[in-house]
């Protein structure tokens, strides 16, 4: 059995009462102060998607390089945020059974900085890192979009919409989702449907690999960032 990881939500950084800086995850409109393990974690799989081997290597050598030595595993550690909704596990018999299961349910939220923020990000290397121009101008060049990935941006543009949801939105060839009411009588056209079984309805479909292939690239290439409501 093939089990793959990932986290949900993105951070910000606080600063509390003695004017000291920490890290708090948010995540579905809840927010959590992690402790170091848990952000250790939660960062190793923030746009990345890690089997079980890979995530104990990993985890294993950040621990190593800060000297954390503590008595919890690291099933305790995935455990707890699992349960908190920052963390996320799909497993099948194979990778895309496994990575079907991962992503299915959840929300992928387009991560595009704004044009003030990354033009900020941009002067803050170049003048105050010392990073050559033509080098933080690669850094800040969008990405070319492939056809089934520019699909994909467009629909979540326009509304939320689950990875279940897109590939039923591709099955049927939908491109305009603005309204909600309209959406919801063609993706839930049966009455037995609910959001809790589309999954199920749309793993037979021949848009399930494109899809799932699309929406993993934008998530590893730090476009998007996943929620689960």
């Amino acid at each position: 059995m093939i089990q793959c990881y990932t986290a949900l939500g993105r951070y910000e950084l606080r600063t509390n009462d003695r004017g000291e800086k920490h890290p708090v995850l948010i995540s579905s409109r809840q927010e959590y102060a992690p402790d170091l393990c848990e952000m250790l974690l939660w960062s190793s799989l923030l746009w990345h998607v890690r089997d079980q081997k890979e995530l104990e290597t990993e985890f294993a050598r950040r621990k190593k390089d800060l000297h954390i030595c503590d008595d919890y595993s690291l099933a305790y550690y995935c455990t707890r945020l699992e349960r908190l909704g920052f963390l996320r596990r799909g497993s099948g018999y194979t990778a895309v059974d496994a990575l079907f299961e991962l992503m299915a349910p959840l929300y992928p939220v387009p991560a595009a900085a704004h044009f003030p923020a990354r033009l900020f990000s941009f002067f803050h290397l170049v003048f105050r890192r010392g990073v050559p121009v033509r080098v933080a101008v690669r850094v800040f060049r969008r990405d070319r979009l492939e056809r089934n990935e520019q699909q994909i941006m467009a629909l979540l543009t326009q509304t939320d919409l689950s990875t279940a949801e897109l590939i039923a939105c591709v099955d049927q060839g939908l491109q305009d989702v603005h309204s909600d009411a309209s959406l919801l009588d063609k993706l839930y056209s049966e009455p037995q449907l609910t959001c809790d079984n589309l999954p199920a309805y749309v793993r037979a479909s021949g848009r399930l690999i494109p899809v799932l292939q699309a929406v993993t690239n934008l998530y590893l290439r730090r476009l998007l960032v996943l929620e689960q409501y």
